[in-house]
This record gives structure tokens, C-alpha cells and sequence, in this order.
């Protein structure tokens, strides 16, 4: 049987095929991202020289703008293709959403302490406090957060956000769980040091995330739980962050046990005891009763305020 040309860009209802949708996305993401960036650079270097120059502000400049126009893809998307408002994507203010972000929090340092604590307990990994200015900590410890807030917010949006969800309407929940969690492992292909433990460990980071958003419908909890494990892992416990060290963390950490259980210079994600806590988590997550959408939450494949 020919396919009609119509049958290939729409559906039975009328709608573009969610493929045709994503790509869209992905080419208004990618031409966004290169504007901001490009003009970003252009206004630090002729307005802003002092700025040009800033370490720092070079790490978080990046992220937020990628991030913006992901999200900015998003409403073009949105408004024009799906007739849906903005708040379908996730980042929408309701009445759970401080407390999934607590929940994000509490849960991420708490991954990350579990795992400290059994690496130490069995004398893989040693702690100290690390040298320098101890007043210093407290901008610091500021400066790390903005990094991993603007990084995990970038990495939601083009991960879980309207690719992910235009994924679910087009092939379903099962099948877009897993395209975007070996589509996150890939965008790891290149990072220092990275193993096959590690790349499969991502993808089981991508099923934990996509949960935290399917059983919220918002990406509140998977931003905190994003950003969240990596601050924990690299600035409080001084741990690699997927093959990145970071230079200003508050503890020193010397390592002793073997690679393939800790990580090795990957960090924890690159070994087998970060498995079995990803697994416990992705299992904590799919049955626990406090992780639950918001009444007035809504998906690109629900209207707004149904369950």
C-alpha cells in the first residue's frame, strides 16, 4: 500500500506525526541556542568586557541560554503545532511545587550519602576537609548550585521536556523512556574517562528522571533530583562528576577500591554500586504514593487538570 505524503506528516486526527514535531523542535532548539550564544559572547566582548573574561560566568552562560531556547522551542511548539499552553511543558507554578522540589533535594542528597556511606564503610573511598579559604564556602557552595540548577535545567527541557513528551503521544510511555534515556547515555559518549558501566548507568538515570516527570507531570522533580545528585556528588562529597572534577569542592576525597565497583576517575556513576542505588531509586519512585501530579498538572497528552 502508497502512502498518501499527507498520511506521512499527519495522523488519523489531523495532527503532525510526533517525529516531524520533534524535529521541528530540535532545529528551533539548536537555532536558538546558537543566536543566544552568539550574542551572548558578542555583548560580553564589546559591553560587558570584565564579563567576557569571568571563569563563571562563562561555566552558567551556556547552560541558561541552551536552556532558554529549549524552552523557547517549547512555546513555538506549543502555540503553534499543539494549541497548548506553555505549562504543558513542565516548569508551570502549582501547588506542589515546592514540595517536589524539596522531594528532588532531600532524595538526591540522600542517594549520594547512602553511597558515600557504603564506599567509606567498606574502605574504597576516605574523606577530608579540603584546604583553603573556609569563608569562601558559602559563595562557592552558591556558585556550584547555579551551574548545576542552569546544567539540569538545560538537560530537562531538551530530555524530558517537549521531545520527551511529544515521544510519549507518538509511541507511548514504555517507548519513550527508553529512546530518551539511550539518547541522555549518548550525550555522555565523549566525557572523560567514561566506561560502558558508565553509559548504561546514564541510561538507567534517564528512566529514574523520565518517572520522576510521568508520575508528576512536571519537571520540578527531576530538575532537583538532577541538580541535586550532581552538587552532592561533586561539591559536598568531592567526587568526579561524570569524568569532571570540580577544583573548589568542599571535602577531598582519596579513592582505594576497585575501579569497576567505585567509578575510577568517571566518579561513581561509572560503577557498579551506583547501579544498584539507581536501581532502588527508579524502584522507589514507580511505588511511592508521595510522588504524585498536581491537580492542576497537565501533559501534552492530557488536558489540563486531568489525572
Amino acid at each position: 500500500m502508497i502512502l498518501k505524503i499527507s498520511e506521512i506528516v499527519f495522523d488519523y486526527q489531523g495532527q503532525v506525526r510526533a517525529g516531524w514535531r520533534i524535529l521541528c523542535y530540535l532545529l528551533l532548539t539548536g537555532a536558538g541556542s546558537t543566536a543566544f550564544i552568539a550574542a551572548y559572547k558578542a555583548a560580553a566582548t564589546s559591553l560587558f568586557p570584565a564579563a567576557a573574561g569571568s571563569v563563571r560566568l562563562g561555566e552558567i552562560a551556556p547552560y541558561a541560554l541552551i536552556g532558554a531556547a529549549a524552552i523557547l522551542g517549547a512555546f513555538i511548539m506549543l502555540r503553534f503545532f499543539d494549541q497548548r499552553p506553555l505549562k504543558t511543558l513542565g516548569y508551570s507554578m502549582h501547588t506542589r511545587m515546592g514540595i517536589e522540589i524539596a522531594q528532588g533535594i532531600l532524595l538526591g542528597f540522600f542517594m549520594i550519602s547512602i553511597l558515600s556511606g557504603i564506599e567509606w564503610a567498606a574502605g574504597y573511598v576516605s574523606f577530608s576537609r579540603a584546604e583553603g579559604d573556609f569563608g569562601q564556602l558559602p559563595l562557592t557552595f552558591v556558585y556550584y548550585a547555579a551551574v548545576f540548577t542552569a546544567s539540569a535545567a538545560m538537560e530537562e527541557s531538551l530530555t524530558r521536556g517537549y521531545a520527551f513528551q511529544a515521544l510519549v503521544q507518538g509511541i507511548g510511555k514504555a517507548g519513550a523512556v527508553c529512546v530518551s534515556s539511550i539518547a541522555f547515555s549518548l550525550a555522555h559518549l565523549f566525557n572523560p574517562h567514561v566506561n560502558g558501566i558508565a553509559l548504561l548507568n546514564t541510561i538507567l538515570a534517564g528512566v529514574w528522571l523520565s518517572i520522576a516527570y510521568l508520575k508528576t507531570r512536571s519537571l520540578w522533580l527531576p530538575t532537583s533530583l538532577h541538580m541535586t545528585w550532581n552538587l552532592s556528588l561533586g561539591f559536598i562529597f568531592g567526587y568526579p562528576v561524570s569524568g569532571a572534577i570540580m577544583p573548589d569542592a568542599m571535602t577531598r576525597l582519596s579513592r582505594r577500591g576497585p575501579d569497576w565497583i567505585t567509578g575510577g576517575a568517571y566518579g561513581p556513576e561509572g560503577g557498579v554500586l551506583c547501579t544498584g542505588i539507581l536501581l532502588a531509586a527508579i524502584l522507589f519512585l514507580s511505588r511511592s504514593a508521595r510522588i504524585k501530579p498536581a491537580e492542576t498538572a497537565c501533559s501534552l497528552w492530557h488536558s489540563p487538570g486531568q489525572a
